[in-house]
């Protein structure tokens, strides 16, 4: 159990005065608290936003969201006790995911993709392997098309988290799955990044394919209805014949000119967006799998269906969207829909 803390005679500091400077604005947007030890900073700022404004305490603090890794020193279980309308996330789970000694299999990653040719951001980065067990407090936060930062339960690349009994806004991490499924995919968009910081001009760089999702991202709908998901999903980027004829050639047994025009004209049939869909069924409350079937509508657009089950109460299922490139490194974009099934009156 964490020891009792009282920041009531604690001194301010820069960090807990901008945090609390922050709160005082009349921004309607989330302000995202990242602890990557205590959350002793918040701690003071939270207790003197209250004491010394508390007129404006309840609009503040609604806003706040708080990814902690531990709780250390006490603050997070003070912040629970007297501060509940703060949203806090408990991190136990990035051991083993993004912790010292858990990628040791990135070392050549970070050597040829990182440190090697990719500036003086790279050549800064301290270690030989990816691990830092504080990541996913910023990665939670990165938009990618999962719409994790709405509700901590839908998981994402930070995680994914359940209600904690006995509190309307404290949350725990479920499982190492909820990080280590992500992971190929944060690696390769922080590869992309670290050409972005080398690349003289726009096409010198991948990029994520551009998701629309036509009819929006939440339906309701009743049981027994057919549900229609249509997607566009393009690639901003021009396909790198090149690279990936050097990529692949080998799985050939030889790298003759007529092999090679036969790729070339095996790459113009191709869409240039691999897309995928999948039932994201520990997201959603219905507890069960639906069927679907799909076809290509036209150049880069794909639509699913499938029948909304038959429920006794209102549920809900997550639908993931999912477009890689062909790109190096091949990045991918992703769209959740969320259905939500209503029973038959």
């Amino acid at each position: 159990m964490d020891p009792e803390i009282d920041p009531a005679d604690w001194a301010d500091t820069p960090g807990s005065d901008r945090i609390v400077e922050v709160l005082l604005k009349d921004d309607p947007r989330p302000v995202c608290i990242q602890a990557w030890r205590g959350g002793n900073t918040a701690a003071r700022a939270f207790y003197k936003l209250k004491t010394k404004y508390p007129d404006k305490y309840d609009k503040a603090f609604s806003k706040v969201v708080m990814y902690n890794i531990w709780y250390q020193y006490g603050a997070g279980s003070y912040i629970e006790k007297n501060h509940p309308k703060v949203t806090m996330l408990l991190s136990h789970k990035f051991l083993g995911t993004w912790a010292y000694g858990s990628q040791t299999f990135t070392h050549c990653f970070i050597a040829n993709e990182v440190q090697n040719n990719h500036g003086p951001l790279g050549a800064l980065y301290p270690q030989d392997y990816i691990s830092e067990g504080d990541s996913p407090s910023f990665i939670y936060f990165l938009p990618n098309g999962l719409r994790s930062t709405e509700d901590p339960t839908y998981g994402g690349w930070g995680g994914r988290f359940y209600q904690v009994d006995g509190f309307d806004n404290v949350y725990r991490d479920n499982d190492k799955g909820s990080y280590t499924q992500w992971i190929e995919y944060i690696n390769r968009d922080f590869q992309a990044r670290m050409d972005w910081c080398v690349a003289g001009e726009y096409k010198g760089a991948n990029h994520r394919p551009v998701v629309t999702i036509k009819g929006g991202l939440d339906r309701t709908v009743k049981s027994g209805e057919t549900i229609v998901l249509e997607v566009d999903a393009t690639d901003p980027d021009s396909v790198d014949v090149e690279a990936l004829w050097e990529r692949y050639s080998p799985m050939s047994d030889t790298e003759e000119m007529m092999y090679k025009q036969q790729f070339k004209n095996m790459l113009s049939m191709m869409p240039k967006c691999n897309i995928d869909w999948w039932q994201y069924k520990d997201a959603g409350t219905y507890d069960g799998m639906v069927r679907i079937s799909g076809a290509t509508v036209g150049s880069g657009t794909r639509k699913i269906e499938f029948e909304a089950p038959h429920v006794s109460k209102p549920e809900t299922i997550h639908i993931v969207f999912e477009a890689s490139d062909l790109g190096s490194p091949m990045l991918t974009s992703f769209a959740r829909i969320i259905i939500n099934v209503l029973p038959i009156d």
